[in-house]
């Protein structure tokens, strides 16, 4: 049986890797050089996703707070890229996910809202980069997620004209769900990470997925199909 896709495009934090261990170390580093309490684990899982303004101002705890939220944000990218990799691991049966992707043929691409520089060091540091044919972060397009613009990018880019009813959206946020969406690409809600499928917006996901092997099985359209919306 044919596969239904050619390019699946991976979400990066709460998605292929654990990386809130390392985001809230370097995090509560630089909150404690400003004199600010830690961010709750709970409120830090709820920032990782949003990226940009919205990360700013999800770990400040109160709005006498809130100017000091840009120079927070530069000291603790100033700790975690020097250090992005200490705790941060792949979450379990990923590497055999991708191993199987691989051996598929499909086209595998990382779409991130973390800084480029930062997606791609961990990418490198953990010995993924091999599995992927572009690994991107928000300054490749105008307008990252939930803006469809980095699946279209990727499309074009290494998608060989696939169109887009045949690209998979995998990810762990409403801003990769939308964005999915928005580009009339499948998505598809793993339920791993760090939002819950109640967060999603309606009508956002199209499939649920629990485990990596539910993952390949429905990219490979082998053995048990996944939940689908």
């Amino acid at each position: 049986m044919p596969q239904q896709f050619d390019l699946v495009v991976f979400d990066l934090d709460g998605t292929l890797c654990d990386t809130a261990p390392d985001i809230g170390r370097c995090l509560n580093q630089a909150m404690a050089d400003f004199g600010l309490p830690p961010v709750p684990r709970e409120k830090l899982l709820k920032a990782i996703g949003p990226g940009g303004t919205a990360f700013h101002r999800a770990i400040i705890p109160n709005e006498e707070a809130l100017p000091l939220a840009e120079k927070i944000v530069d000291r603790y990218r100033s700790y975690y890229v020097k250090s992005n990799t200490v705790l941060t691991r792949p979450f379990p049966g990923i590497i055999e996910m991708l191993n199987e992707l691989r051996a598929t043929g499909l086209t595998m691409a990382v779409a991130s809202n973390k800084p480029q520089e930062q997606t791609r060091q961990i990418v490198q540091g953990l010995g993924l980069m091999p599995y992927f044919a572009e690994v991107v972060g928000p300054e490749a397009v105008p307008r990252p997620k939930p803006e469809p613009d980095v699946l279209h990018f990727l499309i074009e880019r290494i998608g060989r004209g696939c169109p887009p009813e045949r690209t998979a959206m995998v990810g762990d946020t409403d801003n990769d769900m939308s964005a999915g969406r928005a580009a009339g690409v499948r998505t598809v809600f793993v339920t791993w990470g760090y939002m819950s499928e109640s967060d999603m917006p309606p009508g956002s996901v199209d499939v649920v997925v629990s485990s990596s092997k539910e993952l390949v099985a429905l990219l490979t359209e082998h053995g048990q199909k996944a939940e689908a919306k």
